[in-house]
């Protein structure tokens, strides 16, 4: 059963609002996964993307989406983990990813984050997200967003908990090439 419309998807970079300008104006890591996502999967997937916690729940608020993912960094963390939070209990059916380097690499410290966080985060992404989180969005639709099948699928890269059992699957090979990556500048 294949997903018949087009996969709506958010990805968040969240900050706290500052008073200056944040020297980080553009989000680059999660524009260069939607980039790459829209590359692979073309009219398959609308992928938004939102900075700021108020635009976060401003767009939550008027738009029910597939998938959301977030960034998850030291610095953003503990916004990743609320937004998230409000958001299943909002839309409980949403999809929701976590991607970055907050994720220990420790195997043994990497399962207890994940167990803590899985009633919040469906999937974690380790290391690079283009590749994984593409394949992640076409499992999905392929699955017609079937959570639990395309936890068993055990897709690279992507760590997660199926039936109380920890899912790590290895590592997706790294993108040595990054042209193969569209800049997010060109593509808007």
């Amino acid at each position: 059963n294949m997903l018949t419309r087009t996969l709506q998807v958010l990805l968040v970079d969240s900050n706290y609002d500052r008073r200056s300008a944040s020297p980080l104006p553009v989000p680059f890591a999660i524009s260069a996964i939607a980039s790459f996502a829209v590359k692979e999967l073309g009219n398959l997937i609308s992928v938004e993307l939102i900075k700021g916690i108020g635009d976060f729940y401003k767009k939550t608020q008027n738009k029910k989406y597939d998938v959301v993912g977030f960034s998850h960094y030291v610095w953003n963390a503990n916004l990743s983990k609320n937004m998230a939070s409000h958001l299943k209990a909002t839309f409980p059916k949403t999809v929701t990813v976590f991607g970055g380097p907050q994720l220990p690499i420790d195997l043994r410290l990497q399962e207890e984050y994940v167990r803590k966080l899985a009633p919040l985060a469906d999937f974690f992404v380790e290391k690079e997200g283009e590749t994984p989180f593409t394949n992640l969005l076409k499992a999905l639709i392929e699955n017609n967003l079937d959570v639990k099948k395309v936890k068993a699928l055990r897709v690279k890269s992507v760590r997660t908990i199926l039936d109380d059992e920890f899912v790590r699957a290895p590592l997706e090979k790294r993108i040595m090439n990054l042209d193969e990556i569209p800049s997010p500048y060109l593509a808007g």
